[in-house]
This record gives structure tokens, sequence and C-alpha cells, in this order.
């Protein structure tokens, strides 16, 4: 394991200590640690820690699973352990070989292990493949007292239609990019929420001041009787923005005050006021020139924008939105000067208007010279994260695109605004469920193009030991 601590962050990783402390926000890798048999804990992070994050349920197969939770300060990967063996498995499955007999704790399930989708507050949106027709979602929580629990949701039965739609509409909560969660850590209720958002008329060119519509599905923890409910939210813009949404794809859900932001990374957000009576949608457009026509086309293709733009929340509720901006398409992947050119921009989104405000530029040759840089990768940075208790400072991953033994993989973290490099640190692999030592394991979303998930979930968890341990002395 590398470390290069440069600056004193709060946000770097810490030596060993006498006793452990959570931190107050991760970088959660949306891949789970399935059926592992005991992760490999640093001697400053005590076992008791992790067991005491364990939370039990039953598919609704009837199959238990339990759910741990490992808290690794930034730059770190954090991520969730799952211990589940399936009874059943639908016919033709892949699974129908040694995972149905416990003897493969891995090959019976690739592609289907479990994945986090969302998370806020003190919980975790969790979503379990349990055959090739039937898939569980739980909500993950770390309560003030007591231990934490694990929900499992009702199945969602309800669809969206339009006149675009033949087939009579779509099923919700299949495409994961849709669904989006919001929970009040105080009164542990939460919101999931399905947002489609498809043409209205069959001809995608057709001009209509507001030519998709919206199909929302939520399910309240509150409500009575706990199930979904369906609705077509009214879409707000500004005069004439209403055509960039014809192409609209949801890149990511991110949890803003009391809304819920769906982000297209090629045009803007639509911010759903999810807890009102009657929701609806406003788009603001990111500091961005839209693309004109379908991103989808053979000649172009959308990629993977997430991997070079991220919009983050602070834990103060400041919005902002990081670009990296290449002006090439090839990137080197060698330590020596990079064939491509990039600049790393932020904005700040001024809620009075809702603007963008552009606060800082990092260019590629300002980055490479700055105190610490030395011999790491001249590549364009990627997944960028912005902290959560330091909004000047963001992460991002240095990579040369290998996996294996080839892997090279750092992420650093910069001041922006000073144009100082924090800390720097050498991730050992990249692989899905490896059984290496998990402490320096690079998120497996760098190989599967999933963007890290910013949480304050470790935060309660270190409410909830302090006074655990009270109780213990007292």
């Amino acid at each position: 394991m590398h470390r290069r601590h440069l600056m004193d962050s709060p946000d770097a990783p810490s030596v060993a200590k006498a006793s452990f402390r959570y931190p107050d926000w991760v970088m959660l890798d949306p891949h789970t640690r399935l059926n592992y048999p005991v992760p490999t804990i640093d001697s400053d992070y005590p076992m008791e820690d992790f067991h005491a994050t364990k939370a039990h349920a039953e598919t609704s197969m009837g199959d238990p699973i339990d759910v741990f939770f490992r808290a690794v300060p930034p730059p770190g990967a954090s991520r969730l352990y799952v211990n589940w063996t399936p009874r059943r498995f639908t016919k033709g499955s892949s699974s129908s070989s040694g995972a149905g007999r416990g003897e493969d704790r891995w090959d019976g399930f690739y592609g289907r292990e479990p994945l986090v989708l969302a998370a806020n507050g003190n919980s975790i949106l969790l979503r379990l493949t349990l055959s090739n027709t039937r898939v569980d979602f739980f909500v993950y929580t770390v309560h003030s007292t007591g231990p934490p629990s694990l929900l499992r949701l009702p199945d969602c039965k309800l669809r969206f239609s339009n006149s675009c739609l033949r087939s009579g509409g779509l099923d919700h909560m299949v495409t994961l990019g849709n669904i989006g969660f919001l929970c009040d850590a105080e009164s542990e209720e939460f919101v999931v929420a399905d947002l489609m958002i498809l043409p209205k008329h069959d001809d995608a060119s057709h001009h209509d001041d507001t030519p998709v519509v919206a199909g929302l599905c939520i399910f309240r923890s509150c409500s009575p009787g706990e199930d979904w409910k369906a609705s077509k939210p009214r879409i707000c813009h500004k005069e004439g923005q209403g055509g960039e949404l014809i192409w609209w794809h949801t890149d990511v859900v991110v949890p803003h005050g009391v809304s819920l932001c769906y982000i297209d990374y090629f045009r803007g957000i639509l911010f759903l006021d999810i807890l009102s009576k009657c929701p609806r949608l406003l788009y603001v457009r990111l500091p961005l020139m839209n693309p004109v026509g379908d991103p989808y086309d053979s000649e172009t293709g959308r990629g993977c924008p997430s991997a070079f733009r991220s919009v983050c929340v602070t834990n103060g509720g400041t919005m902002k939105f990081v670009e990296v901006v290449t002006r090439t398409v090839f990137l080197s992947g060698s330590q020596s000067a990079a064939a491509s050119s990039f600049a790393i921009k932020v904005w700040r989104l001024r809620e009075h208007g809702m603007t963008w405000e552009k606060e800082s530029t990092i260019q590629d040759t300002e980055l490479w010279s700055l105190q610490g840089y030395g011999d790491l990768l001249r590549v364009p940075p990627t997944f960028p994260v912005v902290s959560m208790t330091n909004p000047d400072v963001i992460f991002c991953v240095l990579s040369n695109g290998c996996f294996g033994d080839a892997n090279v993989t750092w992420v650093i973290a910069i001041d922006m605004l000073k144009k100082t490099l924090r800390s720097a640190f050498r991730y050992k692999k990249v692989h899905r469920n490896s059984i290496e030592n998990d402490g320096n394991m690079a998120s497996a979303s760098l190989s599967t193009n999933r963007a890290f998930i910013p949480s304050q979930l470790s935060k309660y968890l270190g409410v909830t030991g302090a006074r655990r341990k009270r109780r213990n002395l007292g």
C-alpha cells in the first residue's frame, strides 16, 4: 500500500491509532463484497466495529441475508459485505451450478452480484438479483439506538405508459439509473423514486414547448398501506429550453435537501420536489453546450460521461459540478507527458436564480507541476468526487487503464482553490470480489464505469458506536 500525505487533510486515511474513529463521510463502492469469509481488517479497524454494523433480513424467496458495512476514510473505497446463498434458482439460470450448493461464492453470481444503488443520510439502497426474473430492494439503515436494520421493500407492480409505447407500458424499478433515494436521518423515514422521461409523440423531432412526459413511481416508508404510487409530474423549464429534453437520459440521481436531482450529464438537472403532495420537475441546464441530435448515434456514442463529469452535494448543502475537459480523444496511459491535454473545472450552483458560477480551474501542466505529483500518471483524471466536508477539495482517479497485475491506480486529493495536492493513495488492484487485502483494494466501479457514491452513513455509525460504548461503561 502506498500513501503520500502531502497536507494535513481530514479526508486522508489516518495511520494506526489506539482507537478507531469512523470517518465523517465515505466514497462508497457500488459493488458489494459477496459472501466474503472474513474481511482483512487493518490494525486500526477493530473487528468488533465491523461486526457491529451487521443487519439481517430475508429475501422474498425466504433466503437469509446478512449485510455488513466497512467505513474507510477517503480516498479508500468503503463497501457493503453481503452474506447470501440462495437455495432456489430459476430454471435456465447460470446459477444452477456450484453457487447453488454454496461451493463457489462468485462465479455463479457473475453479473448479478448485490449492487448499491444510492445512499443518503443514515441509509443505503441495495438491489439484490434473486433470479433472471426477480429482484429485491433493501434499505440498510443505521439507527441512533440499537443495531442497524435491513428492510425489504414491497414489490413494485406499476407501469408507465403513453402514446409512444404500443407494448402497453414499461415496468418501473427496472432501469437502475432512474432510481433515486432520499432519507431523513432524524425521523428515519425515506422515499424511493423511479422516474422515466419519454417523448410525448412518435416523432422525436416534433416541435413542442415540452416534447416529453414524465412518469413517477414512489414508495414512502411512512405512507399508510406501504405501497407504491404513480403520477405524471409537470415539467417546468425556462422558455425555449423544453426541446433539450427530447433525448433525455438519466446518468445519476443525487439527493439535495428535500429534492431528488435527476442528472443528464449532456444536458442538465431535473429537480424533483419529492416530498410535495403534487411533485413537479424543474429543469436547470448544466454549464455545458448541449449536443444536437441523438446522443446514441453510432457515429458519436454516449460513452461514459460519469467518468469525466459529476454533480456532488456537500454536507452544507452546496451543489457543485465538476468536469474534466479533454481536448483530444486519445488518452495516454504512460507516465511520460500525455499526448492529450485537459483541464479540471468546478462550478457552484447559486440557488437564488438557479445559475452556475465557475469557481476554479486547473490545467494539466498546473496539476503535474504541483508539489508531490512527481512520477504519478500524467493522464486525464477520472471519476471526480467533491469532498463532503471540504467543498474546495476534489478526489480524482489516475489509472493506466489496465487491470490485474499491470494495473496502476491512484486516487489523488486536490485543493482546487489553493491549487495544492493534498494526498495521493495507491490502490493495489481493481478486481470485483477479490480475496486480496481489502484495505487498499480499488473500487470495482473503476472497471465497470460506475462512479463512487458519496455517503455520510459512516458519521451515524460513529454516533451509534459512541453511545454503545458509553452504555457498556455504565
